[in-house]
């Protein structure tokens, strides 16, 4: 496979913390004995004393391995297939434009099998938020230092595959199938007796096929059925797109267009800006018209980060929005040697030279399958609402392969109604928290085929599933690139903290069905636009017309009895179930490879200084990134 830097498999190790610890507690239980036993005998030791010792600390021994061995253990994360939800070896930056926190792998500069320096540092990442390309080696701008920190320390408890069968989404632990001497992490997805589809991003199931599957079967899309993750599943994976927190007022004062925007009303009416352009309001619009509040994915290349950042960004008014892409921040890390040459006549970047007419190198430009390659359209809306007046109507809009999603608040009786526009019989009804005056969070998604509704973090039930059938909407039109609408119709309101979401999406591809690295990227473009750059991705992703085959490809993976599929968090580098053919085992995991499931993050990596002081601490507990695994 042709790729930049190999695909990462999630290898974890073990932790002996717990064993030891149980030792510790061992001594001091022996302690206390030989003190009571030496004063009652003079300072000497009886062979009742001694047996007493020694069956103690052979019983101390024996719990603390059945623990081990049945209830819980400790494990490392290495590196970042499972990314964002475990993080492996990493840098934590803040971005030195927005101030928005992130992190990027730092996996390949250990090597994950001896734990020795491989020589290839970091020096760079992507801002997530405002696609801004940070210098983080040495001599960087920022005139600070970034060190690269171990993964996730987790906590996995094995009594649940001991005694009881592992549940789809699981993050689990296992022995893996090629024999390797650790452990490895990913997310159970198939269950024995099913066929996995991958397709279009989503995971679909049916029963398995028969045995002579490869010479008889024909694969009938009908016969699946997608697999909708339950909320708190939902809310755990989705990605973050866009934090309207981190807009800088300088951005828009140079000419930046905002990525939200009032549309403006036939009376004229529409939302209010605060200053720093991070909240809207709207006082009491006609109670017959509605006054939307429209996203738009308008995401700035390298080049234009770098006229903006050197007073030649004239052009960036004139930005276009794009599709929602499948970029993650995490992969968008730059080693030493890494970048390329670009056809260029300026060198714009911080670390960018040019030797030869035309052409430019810059280790800090990201290559286009960072960019993201693969459409995204199961999206979520997250803000809060302040609301002034309880009367009228707020509604939300999710657009996905141009069809339009939308739910319905009553602020006066709290009732919520959903619905679909290529859907009229689609009605979904549930009662909320909203019918009074004062703040709440809303969050609205469409995912997997169903929208979800949460009120303050608590996921609000339709009294009619929110589950709809398929539709025609698997190809991204000009609408996808403004996805998302807010509105309010009779009502004052104010929105604060918006902040857009993606959810996972898998790549379909299959080791056996020879998809390599190049033929995704090659599926990405259909003609003229060759060869592929990252200002080939802008115009594809901006056009929709011009985006490829790779919407429409389809693999699949049988499974039999006590066989597991399983797939990492992030799709684009994670040597998962889909690329182990061909290595001498197949593609699932046997149940006796099974260890047990993730269950809870006890230590991430520590803070260095105590926070919200410039007081340095080593080994600070950070309390923020402990929590149970989803």
């Amino acid at each position: 496979m042709s790729t930049k830097r190999p695909l990462k498999q999630t290898a974890i190790s073990t932790s002996g913390k717990q064993v030891r610890q149980s030792s510790s507690r061992t001594k001091s239980t022996t302690s206390e004995v030989s003190s009571r036993e030496g004063s009652a005998h003079g300072g000497f030791l009886s062979l009742a004393a001694i047996r007493e010792i020694v069956e103690s600390i052979a019983i101390a021994f024996m719990l603390a391995f059945l623990f081990r061995t049945f209830e819980a253990e400790a494990f490392v994360i290495p590196t970042g297939s499972m990314a964002p939800t475990l993080l492996g070896r990493h840098k934590d930056l803040t971005c030195a434009q927005c101030g928005h926190q992130f992190q990027v792998s730092a996996s390949d500069e250990v090597d994950s099998e001896t734990g020795r320096f491989t020589g290839r540092q970091v020096i760079g990442g992507t801002c997530p938020v405002c696609r801004y390309s940070m210098h983080v080696g040495a001599g960087n701008p920022q005139g600070r230092e970034y060190p690269s920190y171990k993964g996730d320390r987790i906590l996995v408890v094995k009594f649940p595959y001991q005694f009881g069968e592992p549940q789809r989404w699981d993050v689990a632990v296992f022995k893996y199938p090629g024999g390797a001497k650790t452990n490895f992490i990913k997310r159970i997805v198939g269950l024995p007796g099913e066929t996995i589809m991958i397709r279009n991003g989503d995971l679909f199931a049916r029963p398995a096929v028969p045995e002579d599957f490869h010479s008889t079967y024909v694969l009938n899309l009908e016969e699946f059925r997608i697999l909708r993750k339950p909320p708190e599943k939902v809310r755990a994976m989705l990605q973050l797109v866009y934090d309207n927190d981190r807009t800088q007022r300088s951005w828009i004062e140079k000419g930046w267009p905002p990525r939200w925007v009032s549309e403006p009303t036939q009376s004229g009416r529409g939302w209010s800006v605060s200053e720093d352009y991070r909240s809207f309001s709207i006082a009491s619009p006609e109670s017959g018209e509605v006054a939307w509040l429209r996203y738009r994915h308008l995401v700035p290349s390298y080049d234009e980060w770098q006229r903006l950042l050197h007073g030649k960004g004239q052009g960036i008014a004139s930005l276009q929005p794009q599709l929602i892409s499948d970029f993650c921040s995490y992969n968008s890390e730059v080693s030493q040697g890494g970048g390329g040459w670009f056809p260029s006549s300026e060198s714009w970047g911080p670390l960018a030279y040019s030797s030869y007419p035309g052409w430019s190198y810059d280790p800090l430009r990201p290559t286009p399958k960072q960019l993201g390659l693969h459409w995204v359209g199961d999206l979520a809306v997250e803000f809060q609402v302040e609301v002034v007046t309880p009367r009228g109507n707020l509604l939300l809009e999710l657009v996905e392969g141009g069809r339009l999603f939308q739910c319905n608040l009553n602020l006066e009786s709290g009732q919520a109604v959903a619905s679909i526009d290529a859907l009229p019989e689609f009605r979904a009804l549930t009662s909320t928290p909203i019918k009074r005056k004062g703040k709440f969070w809303v969050m609205f998604a469409n995912v997997d085929d169903c929208l979800y509704l949460w009120v303050n973090g608590k996921p609000m039930s339709f009294e009619t599933t929110g589950e709809y059938s398929p539709m025609d909407n698997a190809k991204p039109t000009l609408r996808d690139r403004e996805p998302v609408r807010i509105g309010a119709r009779g009502t004052e309101v104010t929105v604060r903290h918006l902040r857009v979401y993606r959810d996972i999406y898998y790549i379909a591809y299959r080791a056996n069905g020879g998809i390599s690295s190049q033929q995704m990227i090659d599926d990405f473009v259909v003609s003229p636009y060759t060869p592929l750059t990252g200002e080939t991705v802008t115009r594809v992703l901006s056009d929709c017309h011009s985006y490829g085959a790779a919407r429409t490809r389809v693999v699949w993976f049988p499974l039999d009895k006590d066989q597991f599929l399983v797939l990492g968090d992030n799709s684009p580098e994670s040597m998962d179930s889909r690329l182990w053919e061909g290595r001498n085992f197949e593609y699932y995991v046997k149940r006796e490879l099974l260890i047990g499931r993730a269950l809870f993050i006890y230590w991430p990596r520590s803070l260095d200084r105590i926070p919200g002081t410039n007081i340095p601490i080593r080994f600070f507990p950070n309390f923020w990134r402990m929590r149970y695994v989803r």
